[in-house]
């Protein structure tokens, strides 16, 4: 028995082996499916940071300085880095950025440049005064400037 059990053992690692199925070098992603991956990596990036600071400004999460500090300054990252993640254009049918996004590229930076802008508020009014003051200023965020217009 134990020797049937190594025998189908050593076929099952020989046919592996053999296969061709490499996990050291997946296989290429087209240039559309990288620009979508990291797009929609990014956003949910946010979306993590902004929720923290979201349930500390209604109470389900404890309002922490240093939390508060670090998520801002997190969320001002990456906001600036949207216009860099955004530029190439390349889409993919499970995306849902519109076209609108390169159609009005200048508002649609200048949307991310505020988000950033009030991001470094929150930071800064943190840092100075504390959470509790600063904490107000998380309302300012306005998501469905840019979702609105620019996401499906």
């Amino acid at each position: 028995m134990k020797r049937i059990k190594f025998n189908i053992l050593a076929i099952v690692i020989i046919t592996f082996l053999f296969s061709g199925i490499s996990f050291a070098h997946p296989p290429a992603i087209s240039d559309e499916m990288g620009a979508y991956i990291k797009r929609d990596g990014l956003m949910h990036l946010i979306r993590a940071q902004r929720y923290i600071l979201q349930e500390m400004l209604v109470g389900k999460r404890e309002l922490d300085q240093k939390e508060l500090i670090r998520a801002a300054k997190a969320l001002s990252a990456m906001f600036a880095m949207i216009p860099s993640t955004f530029e190439n254009s390349a889409m993919v049918d499970m995306s849902r950025a519109k076209p609108e996004i390169w159609e009005n590229w200048d508002d649609f930076v200048a949307q991310a440049d505020e988000l950033r802008k009030i991001s470094d508020e929150i930071a800064a009014m943190g840092e100075i005064y504390g959470a509790e003051a600063a904490i107000e200023k998380v309302r300012l965020f306005n998501c469905g400037a840019c979702h609105g217009p620019y996401r499906k």
